[in-house]
């Protein structure tokens, strides 16, 4: 299937049990043309990869795609977490008017530009319905606009404006020709007769391709956020192993480089990078250190450095509990297969994602491309890249300090263990003072660009432990549905530095009683209430903690 982003699927994809995912793995398709090719690729797919057999895809009609998606009943709709595919071409509308005309009135004088403007307006009630199914769904809406036959060039042109239509509208991925084409190839894909007669203008390579990138989508909306990327060191990094050759005698080739940037740009969007080396610790150091101004990876890209001859399986595990976090947001990166097995056989039971590299260098960054375990998390409001925030650029530096509070935490705890009684108390309240902890609750920026609405609008897409109503909402989205209502973030600092902003209070009656509800994160009743910001009684425990927090 070409050089394409399909064809890699991974192996050792982590995703939820096949109970859980049989729950959430919810798919509805439409097509604005006969999209039956699609049905057999589409199930091989399902099948092939583990947790996603549970899904049966449901289809829309042929011919009522405007109609289903207008319906709040029909089943696009009520798909309301689930992933729902269009398949569209904008010359589909000329030829359903065309026939539509054809069979009550062939002669009714309708010229060429009233059919252009019928056609139009064809196109812009699908948008509108697009616009307001997207509004009231929480689940990833996914179109593709695939290639029409290249000798067509006003379909072509059509095409290019639609896709440039359909990213203006909140929650909708867009695939369009230039990325379906890179998954094609040089495979014959378009059918001139089967489009003339049969309305199925797709060859099965192409139907194929196009199950592929569907499937891909369904992967990436259900795996959970990979926030942690544990890599290996030798050969993977560099060229060459450290303990043989020394920090000089290493390569950093350009194959290399590449390798280094595509994880330094995951690192500088709020991931976290791990070293995890059979190797001296002071031999990976000294390559960081000495081969500084030629690596594009850095010392203070890293949260972490474990090199030892340890199990690699072991300091994964280890790492989860050193940085709070699941083992589902974990991925782990190797040239070995043996490392990756052992990997695979103590962690990918947790959700880690284990990837293999090949072994030919050259081959490792279209790789680190097109393997879905290495997707990353659409963004939810636009072609856009996420907006990031200050807490995206200081999180490796958060993390860092983490690891000085619980060392902190551990001294103190051996000061308290070994007191009794009245002294013991005083050593907690000691330690307790000693923190220099400080929590700021002010009202928030309600200006839709400003710092704290992008980052109570982040909030309410990674949080989940402390959530009271998981719903993930763009900042002017966000200011929308809480207009009217008090809403406060929640900052916080220590003697080891500053965490960001952490939490977002709303406290209005009316919108936290609603079961659509944006999502809304407390601190803890005790703290709110020693704040005077308590006006309601609230259930079970919260907290106004970071996403990364599990």
């Amino acid at each position: 299937m070409g050089d394409g982003n399909v064809e890699t699927a991974p192996t050792s994809f982590a995703v939820p049990p096949p109970a859980a995912v049989a729950k959430r793995a919810a798919l509805v398709i439409a097509a604005t043309f006969d999209s039956l090719g699609l049905q057999g690729p589409l199930s091989i797919w399902l099948r092939a990869l583990v947790g996603l057999e549970f899904c049966t895809p449901q289809w829309v009609g042929y011919g009522m795609v405007v109609e289903s998606i207008r319906d709040e009943q029909s089943a696009w709709n009520a798909n309301g977490s689930g992933v729902n595919v269009l398949l569209l071409r904008a010359q589909d509308f000329a030829r359903a008017l065309q026939l539509s005309r054809s069979q009550l009135d062939a002669g009714d004088g309708a010229g060429d530009g009233g059919e252009a403007s019928t056609t139009e307006a064809a196109i812009a009630a699908l948008l509108d319905a697009l616009r307001d199914s997207c509004s009231r769904r929480r689940g990833p809406t996914v179109v593709l606009l695939p290639p029409t036959s290249d000798a067509d060039a006003s379909s072509c042109a059509a095409q290019r404006s639609l896709a440039a239509l359909l990213w203006t509208i909140r929650g909708v991925t867009v695939y369009d020709e230039a990325n379906l084409r890179g998954s094609l190839g040089s495979v014959r894909y378009h059918s001139p007769f089967l489009d003339r007669v049969a309305h199925a203008p797709y060859s099965p390579a192409a139907c194929s391709a196009f199950a592929g990138v569907i499937v891909r989508e369904l992967a990436r909306a259900l795996a959970p956020r990979k926030k942690v990327y544990c890599l290996d060191c030798d050969n993977t990094l560099w060229g060459g192993a450290v303990g043989e050759l020394g920090a000089a005698g290493v390569s950093m080739g350009d194959e290399w480089l590449r390798v280094q940037r595509h994880f330094v740009a995951l690192q500088q969007r709020g991931a976290l990078l791990c070293l995890i080396s059979r190797n001296h610790e002071a031999d990976v150091r000294a390559v960081l250190r000495e081969r500084r101004d030629e690596m594009a990876l850095r010392e203070e890209h890293l949260v972490a450095i474990r090199a030892d001859w340890a199990p690699k399986s072991r300091h994964v595990l280890e790492l989860a509990s050193a940085l709070c976090l699941g083992l589902a947001s974990f991925v782990f990166v190797d040239d070995s297969p043996s490392e990756c097995a052992d990997v695979a056989a103590h962690c990918a039971l947790h959700g880690v994602s284990v990837v293999l590299l090949p072994r030919d260098p050259k081959m490792a960054e279209p790789f680190l491309e097109s393997c879905w375990a290495l997707d990353e998390e659409r963004a939810r409001f636009g072609p856009e890249p996420a907006v990031l925030t200050a807490e995206d650029a200081e999180r490796t530096a958060l993390y860092r300090q983490l690891d000085e509070r619980k060392q902190f935490v551990r001294g103190q705890s051996a000061v308290s263990s070994a007191a009794t009684g009245a002294s013991a108390s005083a050593s907690l309240d000691a330690f307790t003072a000693s923190l220099n902890l400080r929590v700021d609750v002010r009202p928030l920026d309600r200006r839709a660009e400003s710092s704290g609405a992008l980052r109570a609008a982040q909030l309410s897409e990674r949080t989940n432990q402390h959530n009271t109503c998981k719903w993930a909402l763009s900042a002017p989205r966000l200011l929308a549905c809480t207009a009217g209502s008090t809403c406060l973030t929640v900052e916080a600092s220590d003697r080891f530095g500053h965490h960001g902003l952490v939490g977002l209070i709303v406290l209005d009656e009316a919108v936290m009683a609603e079961s659509t509800s944006p999502p809304v994160t407390l601190l803890a009743p005790q703290e709110a209430e020693r704040a005077g910001l308590i006006r309601q009684s609230t259930q079970g425990e919260s907290a106004a903690d970071d996403e990364e927090e599990t």
